[in-house]
């Protein structure tokens, strides 16, 4: 059972909120995708108040001369330098929904993709803010752990819900309080759990496919999609298939 989303896009805004593990990854092969992208209008942007630390570097792309400056700055830098597109960069955390929906207000004519690949809830509770108060959106977001994940894809338009975003998968998501990383001291957020590469990587080709599926074909699928790369295993289900019964991660 299949729900496919078809429209025709030629102005797109893509905007990636955290660029680490799976964001940097992901930002680094869009930016190489859409630029050999002809007859599209695309602007790309990356946010996230991080700063590169040496860890950073076995799994994300940065190196060691990028240490201690911003993620998205560097990542944004980079890629305007390797493929000559429109990337910008918003060195900042995300604290409230009017940092993304200014974006979306000032460019009312670009088609806007919403891409969360951030660590906490709190984040995730603006995203789904973002979500509910954009006519017009598309939002996919991802979260993992060592070795599985998921991502789910979800959109509106003209105002009406073609399929929920992560809250409605996992409603513990909206009442968590754990601080955000904006409210967390430097000695907090330096303390991380570990996170394979592979897992990274195989969420941020998840997105990936989805995206270039919506740019390319004017055509994608909402729902979810469970991953698991010690089996090698991607299962999507259509949100009107779903049941919240088969997913066990959080």
């Amino acid at each position: 059972m299949k729900q496919p989303i078809f429209m025709t896009l030629n102005k797109i805004i893509i905007i990636i909120v955290g660029i680490g593990g799976t964001g940097g990854n992901l930002a680094k092969e869009l930016c190489r995708f859409t630029s050999s992208l002809y007859g599209k209008e695309i602007k790309i942007i990356f946010m996230d108040g991080d700063k590169v630390e040496k860890k950073n570097c076995s799994r994300q792309p940065f190196s060691e001369y990028d240490i201690e400056e911003n993620k998205a700055v560097v990542l944004s830098e980079l890629c305007n330098l390797n493929f000559n597109i429109n990337v910008s960069a918003i060195p900042e955390y995300l604290t409230e929904k009017e940092q993304i929906i200014n974006i979306c207000n000032k460019n009312r004519d670009f088609f806007p993709i919403l891409v969360g690949t951030v660590d906490n809830h709190p984040a995730r509770q603006i995203l789904h803010q973002i979500y509910n108060n954009t006519d017009n959106i598309c939002y996919i977001d991802s979260a993992n752990e060592r070795w599985n994940g998921e991502v789910v894809s979800s959109f509106k338009l003209n105002k009406i819900i073609i399929s929920p975003p992560r809250g409605f998968y996992f409603p513990d998501v909206l009442t968590d309080n754990t601080p955000g990383k904006a409210e967390e001291s430097c000695g907090v957020i330096n303390i991380t759990s570990p996170q394979h590469l592979v897992t990274n990587l195989w969420a941020a080709n998840i997105i990936l496919s989805d995206i270039v599926n919506l740019i390319i074909n004017g055509c994608s699928q909402a729902g979810i999609s469970l991953f698991n790369v010690l089996d090698k295993s991607v299962e999507f289900i259509p949100y009107k298939a779903y049941d919240k019964k088969v997913v066990s991660h959080v």
